[in-house]
């Protein structure tokens, strides 16, 4: 079977694990990773693609955000990805 985008194993489970660049000066990488709870591969299969549509998503939302705003770039540093909510629908 292909391998799994964006996903490991630890373990018995299966995680997601997504590193992403935010536009600026610093460019720093964030690193997102969370248990997917399973260790089938077809349930994990769905759910990454879930996560990674949804971090996507909240990636696209803070920029939209930083342009409204007209965020500084002290403040952008502190509205990091790790703060937001990604959930898994079960």
């Amino acid at each position: 079977m292909p391998t799994i985008p964006n996903t490991f194993r630890r373990g018995a489970s299966i995680w997601w694990r997504r590193t992403m660049r935010l536009a600026g000066p610093v460019n720093a990488p964030i690193t997102l990773s969370l248990s997917l709870l399973t260790k089938e591969l077809g349930i994990a299969r769905g759910r990454s693609v879930a996560m990674t549509a949804h971090s996507e998503k909240v990636r696209m939302s803070l920029y939209q955000r930083i342009a409204q705003e007209g965020l500084s770039f002290e403040r952008r540093s502190s509205c990091s990805l790790v703060r937001c909510a990604i959930t898994v629908e079960r």
